[in-house]
């Protein structure tokens, strides 16, 4: 009898601990996405507009100009909902991943919840950040356990540089951005560098025939302790609230001893400007295909 009270006081315990832990990993996530997908001040929305394009490189001209329509409300705010598969190390096994993003898009700042399940009896809360300069990324087990958390340096340039591999989902910001400016390279290729408090990074976008972006390719993005190169890929694009934007992103490592492609995303809903004083643009799923 002992032993079963002492077992049904653990289980209380763990239930209780669980429960306390994940209320509060939940409350953290609430107050974040307050932060970034709702502006404490809501301004009148600015137009996009061709003429402001003459000073980037000609292939962002014609990739921006066949992706927005001219006069088209500038994105400052991004909620989006993806599906699609992660993994850990090369040839490991591919796990199904769900999540959600919110960006803005006046400073490079962005927050991404998602559930990776690894088997159907363990599923991981992962969260990525980017804030006023600083990146964090944390894991959890069953929103309870923290399995990892990081935020020094290299997280923080890493977390750039995925907002920069991000934008091809609100275009709107690869023109008169006071952190990014441009380097042409050649009439199918163009250097962005993106700085932020401290954070500086370069990242190249190529571009089709179809003057969509293809690719990107960076340098300086931190595979554990060393800078390796980087590249990530977009297809199926689709027009989507109005522009066109690639409607799955596939992103690898280029190490030494081969290429380790580790993450796959597939858009499901993607809403800009939510919460703006006008020109609000509502959300749509993707179209099947």
């Amino acid at each position: 009898m002992v032993i079963l009270y002492l077992a049904i006081a653990i289980i209380i315990a763990v239930l209780s601990f669980w429960g306390i832990s994940s209320y509060h990993y939940n409350k953290m996530i609430d107050t974040e996405i307050k932060r970034i997908a709702h502006p404490q001040q809501k301004d009148t929305l600015k137009l996009f507009n061709y003429s402001d394009l003459i000073t980037l490189p000609a292939p962002v001209q014609n990739y921006l100009k066949q992706s927005i329509p001219d006069g088209y409300p500038i994105i400052r705010t991004v909620e989006l909902r993806h599906g699609g598969y992660f993994r850990t190390k090369p040839n490991g096994k591919w796990w199904p991943i769900k999540g959600e993003e919110y960006f803005q898009t006046n400073r490079p700042n962005y927050l991404w919840i998602a559930d990776v399940s690894p088997n159907p009896i363990i599923w991981l809360k992962a969260r990525d950040k980017y804030t006023n300069g600083q990146g964090e990324v944390l894991v959890r087990l069953y929103s309870a356990l923290t399995v990892s958390k990081t935020n020094d340096d290299k997280v923080s340039q890493s977390a750039l540089i995925r907002f920069a591999g991000e934008m091809p989902w609100f275009p709107t910001t690869f023109a008169a951005n006071p952190y990014l400016r441009w380097e042409p390279i050649n009439d199918h290729s163009a250097r962005a560098i993106l700085s932020d408090k401290d954070q500086q990074v370069s990242v190249t976008y190529y571009f089709n025939e179809d003057n969509e972006i293809e690719r990107f390719f960076t340098n300086d993005r931190f595979y554990e302790d060393t800078k390796q190169d980087y590249t990530g890929y977009y297809r199926k694009y689709q027009e989507i609230n109005g522009i066109r934007i690639p409607t799955e992103v596939k992103v690898e490592w280029n190490l030494p001893g081969g290429d380790f492609s580790y993450a796959h995303f597939i858009l499901s809903s993607i809403v800009y400007n939510k919460y703006a004083a006008e020109s609000e643009i509502e959300s749509r799923p993707i179209p099947a295909q």
